[in-house]
Order: structure tokens, then sequence, then C-alpha cells
């Protein structure tokens, strides 16, 4: 997958979603009909996928997701600096 994600790049329902995390151009929320959500983000040369699964008709919060995306961003920050 080349830049940000579209909702084509689900085939079975899913949708994007903005975020709020990284610094790159790549970046957004996917979620799955099947209660899985993929966020995906760029910073410095780094490419960070993460999915969060939930159990049916009960997601993972997006603001967990976003809190979760900007710790690991941070952390890929500092390791990138080091």
């Amino acid at each position: 997958m080349k830049g940000a994600p579209r909702d084509e790049d689900f085939s079975d329902g899913g949708r994007r979603g903005d975020n709020d995390v990284g610094g790159g151009d790549a970046g957004g929320r996917l979620q799955h009909p099947s209660e899985v959500i993929v966020l995906v983000f760029t910073e410095g040369k780094a490419f960070v996928e993460l999915q969060f699964h939930g159990p049916p008709d009960s997601p993972v919060p997006p603001d967990f997701v976003t809190d979760v995306g900007q710790k690991q961003d941070t952390a890929i920050k500092k390791a990138l600096t080091s």
C-alpha cells in the first residue's frame, strides 16, 4: 500500500478514518466491520501498522487507538533520534 489508505483498500466494507498520529503523509485508521481497527502512519523512515481487535459489536474506542498510536509514535521518534 503506497500513501494513505483508501476506503477501497478494504474490499469487504471497511472504511478510512482520520488519525492524529505520525509525521508523514501516509496515515489513517481503517475500521473493518468485524471490529478490527488498523492504524497506519509514518514517522521519518518508519512505516507503522497497528491492529486492534475487539469482540463483535464492540469496536475498540477511537480515542484508545489514537492514544496507543501517539505513544508508539513517541517511542519511534526517540529511537530514530538516538
